[in-house]
């Protein structure tokens, strides 16, 4: 079963499924972002620092919201598009 974090950043909610465990690593199921006002959500790829398997879950956890949140300013910043 996932385990779910939820988080805001510059007025995005951000949402990451982590799975795995102590012996086989943790790893990214999916990650999310949608603007904290109702809309659509954005499924955000896994990969740069979220890719992978990590020892623990905070280290899974934090590389996908570090991931997040390059997509988000990479869409604030004009970068990218949603």
């Amino acid at each position: 079963m996932a385990t779910n974090r939820h988080s805001e950043y510059r007025g995005f909610e951000m949402t990451s499924a982590v799975e795995g465990g102590h012996v086989g690593g943790f790893y990214v199921v999916v990650q999310w972002m949608r603007r904290a006002t109702p809309g659509p959500l954005t499924i955000v790829p896994i990969d740069g620092v979220a890719a992978g398997r990590f020892a623990d879950l905070h280290g899974a956890l934090d590389a996908s919201f570090r991931r997040i949140q390059q997509a988000i300013d990479g869409y604030i910043d004009g970068q990218s598009a949603l």
